[in-house]
């Protein structure tokens, strides 16, 4: 009986050491999740803010740093830098107002259109009346711009040197930036 007992307390300290072994490294995970953000931060901050206005300042528009010890040589260049993103969870006035501004620049074909009409459960055949017989019940309009187009669009006009709507309207960033890369 006595060795049954022990297989059973063994067990038992097995899984307790199992569970403080996930619990360790459930800690150690949000400790390095929490330094990754911090890390990411510091690299933004440092290649479009701080960095950028240094290497214009001294006008270096490409620079190279030798490697060390571990560390490979790198190579540092001064980009531009286009992002625009009208964002979904913008309020339906604001995203309304991109749209229009698009659609005043001649871009109304990056602009698409979804139209959706909802059912309640249990409503399947009068879903498929509607698609067969194309009846009018009211839809919801959906409008959306992927961001990529956006930012080509907002990137190609730029450096044609042609006009486009206010950034801000389109949720656009134009700027520079410093991509770094090993050598």
């Amino acid at each position: 009986m006595g060795k049954s007992s022990e297989v059973a307390i063994d067990s038992i300290d097995y899984v307790r050491a199992r569970v403080a072994e996930l619990r360790d490294l459930e800690l150690e995970k949000e400790e390095l999740e929490a330094r990754l953000k911090e890390v990411n931060q510091r690299i933004n901050y440092i290649s479009f803010d701080s960095l950028v206005d240094v290497m214009l300042e001294k006008r270096v528009p490409k620079i190279r740093i030798d490697g060390d010890g571990n560390s490979p040589p790198f190579e540092a260049e001064l980009l531009p830098f286009y992002r625009a993103n009208i964002a979904a969870s913008w309020e339906e006035e604001r995203k309304l107002e991109a749209f229009r501004s698009l659609e005043e620049f001649g871009a109304s074909d990056l602009i698409k259109t979804r139209v959706t009409f909802s059912f309640p459960r249990g409503e399947k055949s009068e879903a498929i009346r509607l698609v067969r017989e194309h009846s009018s019940l009211r839809p919801s309009l959906d409008e959306s711009v992927h961001s990529s187009t956006l930012t080509a669009w907002v990137r190609e006009r730029i450096e044609a040197g042609r006009q486009t709507p206010p950034l801000e309207t389109i949720g656009a960033r134009v700027g520079q930036y410093v991509k770094i890369k090993r050598i």
